[in-house]
């Protein structure tokens, strides 16, 4: 089971086979057979525990697990063709020394995240660089993201608002929540 109840963490597979959690104690894989929580944190090392995000991506037909630390200091990158290790995907994705509040990935190399204070960024080469995709957002703290499955939209989730992202358009547009105050 879950060593630890705190989940930082919930994904499933493109086709939703698959669910995986992150806790402070690790990434783990549900077994739907023998109705349990499965430890996967084969090569994660114990520092890795703290705090964790996770997210899982395609690439043709083949599905990855991405783990990184919110403290942006290391990106994991697990093969769930049946392989149990993970590699390093890239030993760095801070954004100037800001805190990593989300990420998700719609491939390996194609990954957005969400920082505490600097906005949205974008990698399309695996986190070896980063590219500003503020565009319009007037918020700068995001709480969660989550990519359509066909590539369309991105949805981000900010303190007051929601903003979706037509990657077709390149443009964001923003969502007001029910009973939020504007707080430009």
């Amino acid at each position: 089971g879950l060593a630890d109840l705190e989940v930082l963490g919930l994904t499933t597979t493109s086709d939703k086979s698959r669910v995986f959690s992150a806790t402070r104690t690790g990434v783990y894989e549900w077994d739907a057979v023998n109705d349990e929580w499965v430890s996967i944190n084969e090569n994660l090392p114990a520092f890795f525990t703290q705090y964790g995000m996770l997210a899982a991506a395609s690439s043709g037909s083949q599905d990855y697990l991405l783990f990184g630390d919110t403290n942006g200091k290391f990106l994991y990158r697990k093969d769930l063709s049946g392989t149990n290790n993970w590699t390093t995907q890239n030993s760095s994705f801070a954004i100037n020394g800001s805190r990593v509040e989300s990420f998700a990935a719609r491939t390996h190399n194609d990954i957005y995240l969400g920082t505490q204070g600097l906005g949205i960024f974008r990698s399309t080469n695996g986190g070896a660089s980063w590219l500003d995709s503020n565009n319009e957002i007037d918020e700068m703290q995001f709480n969660d993201m989550i990519l359509s499955d066909d590539g369309s939209r991105t949805v981000i989730a900010a303190q007051q608002h929601l903003y979706l992202y037509d990657n077709y358009g390149n443009e964001w547009s923003r969502v007001d929540l029910p009973g939020a105050s504007d707080h430009k």
